[in-house]
């Protein structure tokens, strides 16, 4: 079964490099199991011709923020893959809550970073996007809401490709245990203050529990 897993994720991606002719990739790098994935998967599957680094920003918000940029570079050096770290100071005055604030500054440095002709991929997957139709829901978003996570989209000087988008959380978990991985955790992600993390943690796995295909479903929509 990880095997399977292992080979759907790698092929995923080779796919989506052939069908948009990719040859310049950059990797938004966390450290976390998502990215690391895709990390590794895209490294295992990149043909001639195709060259790929990896950014990571470093939002300086806990304790950990330096030791995951470490991580990050030690498993790039690890597999030869350039990687570039910047650190972005996040606004919290500005009316937003504090994860918008840290995405705004995230992606204000990942567009201005972006090499002509680039491909930025960054490792949302199936569940975070039923995460986010959700929370869209919960907010009174309408219609527009619905639509979920962009897959594809011109960015900066290149464009935004989002690969795993099809794939589940577990089919990347399996991925990682397969091939071994080492990744960071972050243990913020386990307060349920923040609305994704309910969500996440309190309400998905009740709707899973009564439709176990629930995050495929609104995947389609």
């Amino acid at each position: 079964m990880l095997e399977a897993e292992s080979q759907n994720i790698e092929e995923i991606l080779k796919q989506q490099i052939q069908a948009h002719n990719i040859k310049k990739i950059c990797v938004s790098l966390s450290g976390g199991v998502d990215s690391i994935v895709l990390l590794y998967a895209l490294n295992q599957r990149l043909g001639k011709g195709c060259s790929i680094r990896a950014i990571h920003i470093n939002h300086n918000l806990v304790k950990d923020s330096q030791s995951w940029a470490d991580f990050c570079k030690k498993t790039c050096d690890q597999i030869q893959i350039q990687i570039d770290i910047h650190s972005v100071k996040v606004n919290t005055t500005e009316g937003f809550g504090i994860e918008a604030a840290a995405r705004k500054a995230r992606y204000q440095k990942l567009r201005r970073s972006i090499q002509e002709g680039e491909w930025l991929m960054t490792a949302h997957h199936q569940d975070d996007q039923l995460e986010t139709i959700l929370l869209r829901m919960a907010r009174g978003t309408g219609v527009e809401g619905l639509q979920g996570i962009q897959k594809q989209f011109n960015f900066g000087k290149g464009n935004i490709l989002r690969p795993l988008l099809d794939v589940s959380k577990s089919e990347i978990l399996g991925y990682a245990k397969e091939k071994q991985l080492d990744w960071v955790v972050d243990t913020s992600n386990q307060e349920t203050y923040f609305d994704r993390n309910f969500l996440r943690m309190k309400v998905i796995p009740t709707l899973k529990e009564r439709w176990p295909a629930f995050s495929s479903s609104v995947s389609r929509l």
